[in-house]
């Protein structure tokens, strides 16, 4: 899959935007790489979401507030438009597996993000499998129960 070779995703390319010499600008839609990264940490974001709300509620009533907030972990690393773009392509792919889409009807740049980003899921499905019991994903690929319905997984002692 073709990428391009971006020299920043988060910083701006010029502080100046009426600077004559402007840093050629990022295509996030041909930057598979980064939105392949950007997949990830979106998959990742829904992972810890109910975590991560547990945190803020426990936030509201605890003394220290602004320190519990802090230790809630930021999952984006990139540009917005990258999460955009991935969100797009998410929703592309899963129209792609329901309506038959001829080549005419979709771009190079979106076949290539759509293979981005179940490249993406399909390594984050392999660090996250799913209980066999109930379906949910799990934080790590060896643990020995199931995090929500509690079973144990075969082989775990």
């Amino acid at each position: 899959m073709p990428t391009t070779a971006p020299q920043s995703r988060t910083a701006p390319l010029d502080a100046n935007p009426n600077a004559e010499s402007v840093a050629p600008m990022i295509e996030v839609a041909k930057d598979y790489e980064g939105l392949s990264i950007a997949a990830r940490e979106l998959l990742e974001e829904e992972l810890h979401a109910p975590d991560d709300d547990r945190t803020r509620k426990s936030a509201e009533q605890a003394a220290n507030r602004e320190a519990v907030l802090r230790s809630l972990k930021e999952r984006r690393t990139l540009s917005p438009g990258y999460y955009v773009r991935a969100r797009y392509l998410f929703d592309l792919d899963r129209k792609m597996t329901v309506i038959q889409f001829g080549l005419s009807d979709v771009t190079p740049s979106e076949i290539n993000g759509v293979l981005a980003i179940r490249q993406a899921k399909n390594k984050f499905l392999s660090d996250h499998p799913e209980c066999p019991y109930c379906g949910a994903l799990q934080m790590y690929s060896n643990v020995p129960q199931c995090r929500r319905c509690r079973k144990k997984f075969r082989g775990a002692e």
